[in-house]
């Protein structure tokens, strides 16, 4: 949330705060349902040990990016002042 706030201008920061909360709102039903329709249809153990290695992998390839991993709030903060400008 402090990058989003870094990087966000203030007039948009409203916006931007109540765009997270619909799609908090949203995905959280929408994975209860997933997630029952797919605890109906396979084993608990294999949904885990499925969850964990697609976490495991996404988590591996995001930080072997650059682009990731070398975050600097000073740019965060350049890009918004050219962005208000």
């Amino acid at each position: 949330m402090s990058f989003i706030q870094i990087m966000t201008s203030t007039h948009l920061m409203g916006r931007v705060k109540a765009t997270l909360s619909t799609v908090n709102n949203i995905a959280t039903p929408l994975g209860s349902l997933i997630g029952g329709l797919l605890l109906l249809t396979f084993d608990v153990q294999s949904i885990i040990m499925t969850s964990a290695i697609i976490f495991i992998i996404l988590s591996g390839y995001l930080l072997s990016q650059k682009h990731f991993t070398s975050f600097n709030t000073d740019d965060a903060k350049q890009f918004n002042a050219n962005f208000e400008s």
